[in-house]
């Protein structure tokens, strides 16, 4: 029997089957004569139920694992859905980024244009006031020689009308 368990632990590589024909070999010698098939039944109990003990542990952590792998793949659909969500915000952004770049170009080139209409509008500004500043300054001395002339020859003209309309002409 141990030959036979010793075989099968070396076939399926099961280190627990070479320690159970171990043991029987152990107990087959060390009770010559008693029930060596009692001890032997018990050894194949206890190993049984170990089995049966580590088979119990096995399909509760499989359990568990199968539990949170179904939490995981819920947690990783719910996390590809915010991606896709936000994916879908980020292409929105530049799209709207574009947009607003576009927008911001055509408004530095309308405003490139109105600085330059501002400067011609300055500098036609500064010609007509030149212009008027030079007209004015010849206003100004034309008035000044028609009040001279009225200073000087206005005495005259207010004797003679005082002197009785002598010379004087009206019209």
């Amino acid at each position: 029997v141990a030959r036979m368990i010793r075989h099968l632990g070396r076939q399926q590589k099961d280190f627990a089957l070479g320690l159970l024909s171990t043991q029987i070999s152990s107990a087959a010698q060390s009770s010559q004569g008693a029930d060596v098939f009692a001890k032997v039944k018990g050894l194949i109990e206890k190993m049984i139920q170990r089995l049966l003990d580590d088979a119990k542990a096995e399909a509760g952590h499989k359990a568990y694992c199968d539990k949170e792998m179904a939490e995981t793949e819920a947690k990783k659909a719910e996390h590809e859905e915010d991606i896709e969500h936000l994916d879908s915000k980020i292409k929105k952004g530049e799209s709207s980024k574009a947009k607003l770049t576009a927008e911001i170009a055509e408004l530095e080139a309308e405003l490139g244009q109105i600085a330059q209409s501002q400067k011609e509008m300055d500098g036609q500004r500064s010609e007509e006031h030149a212009a008027y500043l030079e007209a004015k300054a010849d206003y100004e001395q034309g008035v000044e020689g028609v009040q001279c002339v009225v200073a000087v020859h206005a005495p005259q003209h207010l004797s003679a009308l005082q002197d009785g309309d002598q010379g004087v002409e009206r019209v």
